[in-house]
């Protein structure tokens, strides 16, 4: 009679679902670098949806195709022609990364609460500029990704793929904060907003190391599937705690 090692087996199930894993991350990788493509803004004010502001390269002519979730965008010198010229997002749209870099034109980032800027990979905004975009700003990708914002933002911030998000600069917006899904690192920076809420039950991960968190409400009341690392962090709750603040069966370093 033969003996089945049950052990040996489990191990084994184990090392193939685990190579199917890199397997499909790899696959997915390599098939954002294939169909990548950098775009570039041109031409000064315009609307995001018009491709004749979209350029294969910085101070091209436009026409090139209108940016999906797997193209680079990038906003540089060559962006505007001229001083508090303005790019505006109506309705819906997407990115792989996007870099805001400085123009040194002091142009206008502009948008209305119902539109939606959604970033599968990292964010940088690095500039001077007009900040009247008052859309959502939706990051859903699925892999390692930052975020760098030299100033104040009005956006409401959500956060529901299955990657990670690692600041590297403070966070501040009049918005709300959301975690739905993924993993988010403040690498000790500070956080201010409006709310912040992580309330559901997908795996999701917020590592507060030392930061400083201000806000208005703090929602933080079903935490299955939550690993929260705060423990050595400040939360500050401005509003009336009896609406305001739901707890959660978390540990706190300081919360008042």
């Amino acid at each position: 009679m033969a003996i089945v090692n049950v052990n040996f087996n489990k191990k084994q199930k184990m090392k193939v679902h685990l190579l199917k894993i890199l397997l499909y991350s790899f696959l997915t990788f390599q098939s954002i670098l294939l169909f990548s493509a950098d775009r570039y803004w041109v031409g000064g004010t315009g609307n995001w949806s018009d491709k004749s502001h979209w350029s294969s390269v910085s101070g091209g002519a436009g026409g090139e195709a209108i940016p999906n979730a797997t193209d680079n965008v990038i906003v540089d010198a060559n962006s505007f022609t001229a001083i508090n010229q303005t790019l505006t997002i109506s309705g819906s749209v997407s990115c792989q990364n996007f870099n805001w870099l400085n123009t040194q034109k002091n142009p206008e980032f502009s948008g209305k609460s119902t539109a939606e800027l959604n970033v599968l990979g990292s964010l940088s905004i690095n500039d001077s500029y007009i900040n009247s975009y008052l859309g959502t700003i939706l990051f859903s990708g699925n892999t390692n990704n930052s975020i760098f914002l030299n100033q104040n933002i009005n956006s409401n911030i959500i956060f529901s793929g299955n990657g990670k998000w690692n600041l590297l600069s403070p966070l501040n917006t009049s918005g709300n904060i959301k975690l739905v899904s993924g993993s988010l690192n403040s690498n000790n920076y500070t956080i201010n907003a409006n709310g912040f809420e992580g309330n559901g039950n997908n795996a999701r991960v917020l590592d507060l190391g030392t930061s400083t968190v201000t806000v208005n409400s703090w929602m933080f009341g079903t935490t299955s599937n939550l690993v929260f690392n705060g423990a050595k962090s400040k939360i500050i709750v401005l509003g009336d705690w009896n609406t305001s603040l739901q707890r959660g069966n978390l540990f706190y370093g300081l919360l008042t």
